[in-house]
């Protein structure tokens, strides 16, 4: 699949390790919870940065691109301006190879949409809706408001005038998880943020509806199509935009948007990050504090965490290390994988659900110098972790706010044979593959 000649000498791995991306253009895949590589391993798909050495602005053009990877060859290439720095333009697979979807922008009204490019017909369809992740089927896909996202988490959504900008006022009925179909072509409101608050009311009872509101974040079919995980950010009023002050909560329901769940509240999410869907469709991952600590306290040792690291001294507190926890998506059940070893980064479970995959954050005591992070793999079998490869991910600029930090965000090609992730190359952020075949039938 991958040439041989576009294998990554660089750094030493215990896996082959490629880099088939011209390394002197900036290029990232969207996330670690969705395959760069297209469904039959053939093509691989990016968003390439025409510039990346400055904060980008509303109208400022991104590259989608497709490199088939047995000889490096773009063959295709288009513009785009509805992206942004930490996911690109959303470009991500259908069902097949002919199906791949991402973000244009309509900029008299500064709205996001989706399209859906078919290579075979060197053709494009237009949707009303934006696009954040699309089934597994290719049937629908599903999108939170993008133009809303940086009010909580800047990096995410897409870059539109601050007169543009949208705010949410309490759990309005006009906001919330938006559903396209690929075949009709209609978006509707599938579930509203009123309609959640409905459902779960006892659950935000210590929120002031009127000094507040909720905005929707990360959004993801199972496995198996069946059903969504959502996160809900509140934001109370007068906070700086950004995700320090929000409360967090994982919720579940059907597809169809019935059987709504509560997973994680804001108190037990306090100190952990990144949830995302395990194989079995049943349960989801994420990095959390286990067993629970005192939210207070918990806060109070992350605050003094930062305040080290901006002081260029690497503290951390054993006793409220991260670890990685599976919990069933009624939030009901919760069971603490591989617990001798530490949580971090971007988690993942392989198809056979034995191995979890990883990165680490440069401020993560994983990180040994606020350089390089590890791609670690954990075998939950044999209770053994191991480093993959140390990669680079200082870029030459990082942004104001660390915007356009790079974050590895390893992701699973389909087949499960195939490990994504980002780094640098000499300062410039790339796309690399891991071989992961070896290692599985080791």
């Amino acid at each position: 699949m991958v040439s041989a000649e576009f294998r990554y000498k660089s750094v030493e791995s215990i896996v082959p390790i490629y880099a088939p991306l011209d390394t002197k253009k900036p290029s990232i895949h969207r996330f670690y919870d969705t395959s760069a590589i297209s469904p039959s391993g053939r093509f691989l798909a990016v968003t390439e940065f025409t510039s990346d050495t400055s904060m980008p602005k509303h109208g400022d053009y991104a590259n989608v691109c497709i490199i088939e990877l047995s000889s490096g060859e773009y063959i295709y290439r288009t513009l785009t301006q509805a992206w942004d720095t930490q996911v690109g333009a959303h470009v991500q697979w259908g069902a097949t190879d002919d199906d791949l979807f991402f973000n244009r922008m309509d900029t008299e009204n500064w709205s996001p949409y989706a399209v859906k490019y078919s290579l075979s017909t060197d053709s494009e369809k237009a949707y009303t809706g934006s696009v954040y992740f699309v089934k597994n089927s290719g049937e629908h896909f599903i999108s939170p408001c993008l133009n809303r996202i940086n009010r909580v988490q800047p990096g995410y959504g897409t870059h539109i005038p601050p007169s543009s900008r949208k705010y949410n006022v309490g759990f309005p009925k006009d906001d919330g998880l938006y559903v396209t179909s690929t075949e009709s072509k209609k978006t509707h409101l599938l579930l509203s943020f009123y309609d959640i608050y409905t459902a779960l009311e006892k659950d935000f009872k210590e929120l002031d509806l009127e000094n507040g509101g909720c905005y929707g974040f990360h959004a993801k079919y199972s496995p198996d199509d069946k059903k969504i995980m959502f996160i809900l950010r509140w934001m109370p009023n007068g906070s700086a935009e950004g995700r320090s002050r929000t409360k967090n909560y994982l919720i579940t329901f059907n597809a169809d948007g019935s059987d709504i769940c509560l997973v994680v509240s804001p108190s037990e999410w306090a100190g952990g990050h990144h949830p995302t869907w395990c194989p079995d469709s049943n349960s989801v991952i994420m990095n959390l504090i286990s067993p629970r600590k005192n939210v207070y306290l918990t806060k109070a040792v992350r605050a003094l965490e930062k305040i080290a690291q901006k002081l260029g001294q690497r503290f951390f507190v054993p006793q409220f290390a991260l670890k990685f926890v599976k919990i069933t998506a009624d939030g009901i059940h919760k069971e603490t994988l591989a617990p001798s070893h530490i949580g971090s980064g971007h988690p993942t479970m392989d198809p056979s659900q034995r191995f979890i995959i990883t990165d680490a954050y440069p401020s993560e005591v994983l990180s040994k110098d606020g350089r390089h992070v590890p791609i670690r793999v954990i075998d939950t079998l044999k209770n053994k972790s191991e480093n993959l490869v140390q990669i680079d991910v200082l870029p030459e600029y990082s942004g104001s706010n660390q915007e356009w930090r790079v974050d590895p965000h390893p992701a699973w090609s389909k087949c499960g044979r195939w490990l994504i992730f980002n780094g640098c190359h000499q300062g410039c952020r790339t796309v690399f593959l891991a071989d992961f075949d070896s290692y599985i039938k080791g």
